[in-house]
Formats: structure tokens, C-alpha cells, sequence
């Protein structure tokens, strides 16, 4: 289990009130029972054309603002850039949450993706990876397009009949601007948010993928059972290579026969009869369907192992770290 933050927040945090209201919350301003209360809570630094709901500042530090795209100041986001086509609805709980001191009363604050403690950000027109800072992966980065973006410290899907993610095949549908998909994007399960490699420890020659292509179960499977009946043949191949040999060698060890002094001894016609047979009964078995098993494994390999393979045990479109 992973250790927890010893920077744990305290229940009822006044340290960043002024002085009176510090005071009144002792009083009738307690919070108890879900009541109003006094609470640190900064203003958001608000754009002519934002919508915000509850207004500045709000009595829970969380808001809904609508607005263009703005993921910090207001020069910031296509809205901030002057584009039109880029509406925003920015749901977010906790700003300045993990400052230092945390949230402060009585200072103005832009939408921090950073600092604020949880969101839910809509934008007709952004991009959504680099306010939050994703590397660029397999699937690329989201540039000036609508994306929904979710961040906090722990993100929860449950589903009672299933969680299904999707990307739509080619030609589908048209994207948010008009234009037309012509592939297919995957999907990533990246956590530590890396691409690229690593090394590998004793071999400096060595690199590994950080991000790697998800295996398909059933090609996966039928991979295993291809390979493990070819090494199956092999056995039984060598098992009988190593009879047919052992034979041979009992024939050899029981032979003998007296020669003439000084005169060449002739081979045993017994011997060379049981040689021949042997010998064609280990090339028949053995080494004439070799190149059959070899063929077998190139075959193996251009079917599973290849990219272009029919049955490729990896994902083409979805990869996990």
C-alpha cells in the first residue's frame, strides 16, 4: 500500500481567514449539518464573457463557469486568442488546493489544472493535452479539437451492466469541425504518463518501449497451442532419432568377429544391413521433415509474430504501459 501524504488536510481549516471572520465561525456559521459556514475562498479572475455560477466567490470553493476555451489566464486558450467556435463549461471544486498554505480569501486566481483539486473540463475547440500535460504518446495530441478533460486525485467509473471505451472506425462520422476520420485511433492505458523507452539494467545496447501494444487473448492463445504442437513434433521426432540410434549402438556393441593376421577385416555384412536400415529409418523420421518444422515456424512467425500478420498476437490499435 502506498504510504499516505503527510501533508493531510485538517478538517476545518482557518488559518487564511481574516481575523473576524475567523472569529464568527465559532458562532452561528459552524457548518455543521451541511449549514453555512465561513471558509477560505479565493475569487476567480473572471472574463467578459464568462457565466459563473455561484458568483464570486463562492461559499464551497467549487463553480460551474461558462464560458471560451481558458485553461489559466485570461490571454490563455483559444478564448483568449480571440477565436470564436470554442465554448467552454469548466466544472471545478477546490482552487488553489495543493498551494502551499492552501486556499486564500481575499486574492483573485485563475483556473490552475494543476492546483485545483478535481474538474470536469467541456471545450468546443482546445488542446486538451497540453493544459493537462499528457506526453504525446501513440494516439498523438488533441490539438484545436473538442475534448471533455477529467482530473482529480482519484477518478472512479462504475458501471452495473458494463464500461465500454470507444473510437469510431473510419469515415464514421465527421469530427467536431467538419472533417473527416480517415483511421482508426486506439486507445492508451498509461500510467505514469510516459512514451518513448527505458534501458535495460546490465545491457546499455538495449531499449525498451515504455508504451507497448496489448495483447489479443484468443490470437494469443492459438499462438501458444500452434508453437506447443510443433515443439511436440520435435519431440517425437527426436524420440525416435534417439531409438533408432540406440539400436545402432547395441548392434555395435555386440558385434565381433576374428580377422586373418596381417590380412584387412572385412565389415560385417550383418552390421552394414542393420546400418542401412537404421540410417534411412532416422532420415525418414528425422532429419526428411525438418525443413517441413522450419517451414512451419517461418509460417508461425509470419502469422502471429508480424504486424501484418491475420493473426498478430498484439493489439494494432491499443497500447498500455
Amino acid at each position: 500500500m502506498p504510504k499516505k501524504c503527510k501533508k493531510n488536510k485538517k478538517e476545518r481549516n482557518k488559518e487564511n481567514l481574516p481575523p473576524q471572520i475567523r472569529d464568527a465561525t465559532e458562532n452561528n456559521r459552524s457548518g455543521l449539518n451541511s449549514g453555512r459556514m465561513w471558509e477560505a475562498v479565493p475569487t476567480l479572475n473572471t472574463g467578459g464573457c464568462e457565466y459563473i455560477y455561484p458568483k464570486n466567490p463562492s461559499p464551497t470553493n467549487a463553480q460551474i463557469v461558462i464560458g471560451r476555451d481558458r485553461p489559466g489566464a485570461l490571454p490563455t486558450g483559444h478564448g483568449g486568442r480571440g477565436h470564436t467556435q470554442c465554448g467552454m463549461i469548466d466544472l471545478v471544486a477546490g482552487r488553489m488546493s495543493s498551494v502551499e498554505g492552501g486556499p486564500q480569501s481575499n486574492i483573485f486566481v485563475d483556473p490552475n489544472f494543476s492546483t485545483d483539486a478535481a474538474r470536469i473540463y467541456i471545450s468546443q475547440k482546445t488542446s486538451i493535452d497540453k493544459h493537462l500535460d499528457l506526453c504525446e504518446g501513440y494516439v498523438g495530441l488533441s490539438k484545436n479539437k473538442s475534448a471533455i478533460g477529467l482530473k482529480a486525485d482519484s477518478l472512479r467509473f462504475v458501471a452495473r451492466q458494463g464500461i465500454k471505451l470507444v473510437t469510431l472506425p473510419p469515415n464514421s462520422e465527421e469530427t467536431s469541425t467538419g472533417c473527416k476520420t480517415k483511421t482508426i485511433y486506439g486507445i492508451e492505458l498509461n500510467a505514469g504518463n510516459m512514451d518513448g523507452s527505458r534501458g535495460v539494467k546490465g545491457n546499455p545496447f538495449k531499449r525498451i518501449k515504455n508504451l507497448q501494444p496489448i495483447p489479443l487473448g484468443d490470437n494469443l492463445v492459438d499462438a501458444l497451442v500452434s508453437i506447443t504442437r510443433e515443439i511436440e513434433d520435435l519431440s517425437t521426432r527426436f524420440d525416435s532419432f534417439v531409438t533408432a540410434q540406440m539400436g545402432y549402438n547395441r548392434t555395435i556393441s555386440t558385434h565381433s568377429h576374428i580377422g586373418n593376421l596381417g590380412a584387412p577385416v572385412m565389415p560385417d555384412p550383418i552390421l552394414i544391413g542393420d546400418n542401412v536400415v537404421k540410417s534411412i529409418k532416422m532420415f525418414i523420421e528425422s532429419k526428411a521433415t525438418d525443413w517441413t518444422q522450419r517451414l512451419n515456424l517461418s509460417i508461425f512467425r509470419q502469422t502471429f509474430l508480424k504486424e501484418t500478420g491475420e493473426y498478430w498476437i498484439c493489439s494494432r490499435m491499443n497500447r498500455t504501459t
